[in-house]
């Protein structure tokens, strides 16, 4: 997402709701997985064209945790590995008017960009059918303020299908994984009252969103 994107951010924005993001376990410097269950409401009309996903200051990612990595073009054609997987769940997808059940898939593929820590990638798919899509997007770090990790789908709209508007409204996955001693997801090693603070960035065709929250934390 470009910094005129962010810039354009207004500094209120909506709050996750109590639960929507969750550590387990929740211990500080633990290997562990994030659980997001959370609810995104949109303008009718509303196209996305992009997103950030920021994440706490202190939280380590590690790539060595999935043996394989997805190519572009097996995510082009949502045929990523399954040694590639990071995470999985479900969400509500409204495309073209129509809201249904999608099944969601997370993937890593090789960083994107000099310097990236690694690409990733969002597959929605619908049983049965040929609905669906992937967003291809880069982890990177952040020098500065209270968010350490950031996930950038900076090209949602243009690698969406076209011409139809899609809103993600809800999504409910787990993202994680262990292999060989690393973890995907690393929690930091203190642990303030507030919490880990997250904080997701949403560019629409109407407008930019910002929803922001933490995630509960607790002291070994």
């Amino acid at each position: 997402m470009t910094l005129l994107l962010i810039a354009a951010v207004p500094a209120a924005g909506e709050k996750f709701k109590p639960g929507s993001l969750r550590l387990t376990p929740d211990t500080t410097h633990a290997a562990s997985k994030l659980v997001v269950n959370a609810g995104f409401d949109q303008k009718a009309g509303a196209r996305l064209r992009a997103y950030n996903v920021d994440i706490a200051r202190g939280f380590r990612f590690d790539p060595r945790a999935v043996a394989k990595r997805c190519t572009i073009q097996q995510a082009q054609s949502s045929t990523c590995p399954a040694a590639s997987r990071i995470g999985s769940g479900s969400s509500k997808v409204t495309i073209a008017g129509k809201r249904s059940t999608f099944g969601v898939d997370f993937y890593l593929t090789p960083p994107q960009q000099h310097g990236d820590i690694a690409g990733l990638v969002l597959s929605v798919h619908q049983a049965g059918s040929a609905n669906g899509f992937s967003l291809i997007g880069r982890m990177v770090r952040l020098r500065h303020g209270p968010y350490g990790l950031e996930l950038r789908f900076a090209d949602a709209g243009r690698q969406l299908p076209p011409n139809i508007d899609v809103q993600l409204n809800r999504i409910h996955a787990t993202i994680g994984a262990r292999r060989a001693g690393h973890s995907l997801l690393t929690t930091p090693r203190t642990c303030s009252g507030n919490g880990w603070p997250f904080r997701l960035i949403v560019a629409y065709s109407t407008g930019t969103e910002t929803y922001s929250g933490p995630a509960a934390c607790s002291a070994r």
